[in-house]
């Protein structure tokens, strides 16, 4: 239950720099900068745990029910439907090789959304 709670957390969390575009930038004022900070510093960390997020890791410790072939569970049980056919487009294997650069790819389109919301949609009501 606890797991099921955090991951649905950590799916909103991947696409926050989408659902930002839906909410009117007043609402955001005071967070944007937390949210900016923590989408930077996240793949930062993921060599410090082996590639893997410390969210996964601490996820783990409550129900490690997802079979994975890789170290990459979230992406691979929860996020298959997005990442998978994307694999499959830039054809690469559905491996942990392949699942790191479908991962990667998602971080820089989320950093060019958040750039974009920073300085073309919020601009200085975000400043």
């Amino acid at each position: 239950m606890i797991a099921d709670i955090l991951n649905f957390l950590h799916l909103i969390f991947l696409f926050i720099p989408v659902i930002i575009y839906f909410v009117p930038v007043k609402y955001l004022k005071s967070i944007f900068k937390y949210i900016l900070l923590i989408f930077i510093l996240t793949p930062i960390h993921w060599e410090f745990f082996e590639d893997q997020c410390i969210f996964t890791i601490f996820t783990n410790k409550f129900d490690n029910s997802i079979n994975t072939v890789t170290a990459s569970g979230f992406s691979e049980g929860y996020m298959k439907w997005f990442y998978k056919p994307i694999t499959e487009l830039l054809g690469l294997k559905w491996d942990s090789k392949g699942i790191s650069k479908v991962v990667n790819l998602h971080y820089v389109i989320n950093f060019v959304l958040l750039w974009y919301y920073l300085f073309f949609v919020g601009g200085y009501e975000l400043i």
